[in-house]
């Protein structure tokens, strides 16, 4: 029975995965093929009580031109608990494993 992960599981889990280096749209296309990716941001903030912190960076693209995007990471360790959380509840509704403490504590 195991699904294929939801969106906003898989954005949860890349933000974990990147830790304080942070995750970017651009992250999250190549990565996820989220076209959306700060979409996903708002829903774990809004939704779930995580608070995701961010900030604006250059990225120069193969234009030659630049453009501001966002790069997001998890505030604090409760913030880190409440997302393993969620990604477990998540896995665990489609017979997936658990995300290992050791794993979440990156």
């Amino acid at each position: 029975m195991k699904e294929t992960p939801t969106k906003l599981e898989r954005v949860a889990y890349h933000l974990l995965e990147n830790g304080h280096e942070g995750a970017s749209a651009l992250s999250g296309f190549a990565d996820m093929k989220d076209l959306n990716f700060r979409n996903s941001i708002s829903e774990l903030r809004r939704d779930h009580g995580i608070i995701i912190l961010d900030e604006r960076f250059e990225h120069h693209h193969t234009g030659g031109g630049t453009v501001s995007m966002k790069r997001y990471w998890i505030a604090t360790e409760e913030d880190v608990r409440k997302l393993v959380a969620l990604v477990n509840l998540k896995r665990a509704k489609r017979g997936a494993v658990p995300i290992p403490p050791e794993q979440a504590a990156r």
